[in-house]
C-alpha cells in the first residue's frame, strides 16, 4: 500500500518537470521525501500509513526558506486513494507554503 501511495505521489507531479521528490530518510513504515522546486528545497513530504489508513503531511526543512502554515496531516481511505486525491492532497500541502526571508 505504502509503494502506491509513493507511485501516486510521483505521477502527480510526472508532468511539473520544475518539480522533484527526492528520497530523504525513508524507513519502511514511513517514506519522506524533499521537494524541490528548480532544485530549491522547498517542504518535506512524508507518507505513511496510520492504521491502514494513508497519511500524507508536510514539514518544515532545515535551509529552506519556506515556511508553512498550520494544517493536519491530509488522510483517507484507501479505497478512496486514487491520481485525483494524490493529486489535491498534495495541491493542499503545497498551498500552505510561505516564503520567509531570513533577513
Amino acid at each position: 500500500m505504502l509503494a502506491r501511495l509513493v507511485e501516486l505521489a510521483h505521477a502527480a507531479l510526472e508532468e511539473r518537470s520544475e518539480f522533484a521528490l527526492a528520497d530523504e530518510g525513508s524507513t519502511s513504515e514511513a517514506k519522506r521525501f524533499v521537494l524541490k522546486v528548480h532544485n530549491s528545497r522547498v517542504v518535506a513530504i512524508t507518507i505513511s500509513l496510520n492504521g491502514g489508513r494513508p497519511m500524507v503531511q508536510a514539514g518544515e526543512i532545515e535551509r529552506s526558506p519556506y515556511r508553512l502554515s498550520e494544517g493536519p496531516p491530509l488522510s483517507a481511505d484507501f479505497q478512496q486513494v486514487d491520481d485525483a486525491w494524490m493529486a489535491s492532497t498534495l495541491q493542499e500541502l503545497f498551498g500552505r507554503v510561505q516564503f520567509q526571508s531570513r533577513d
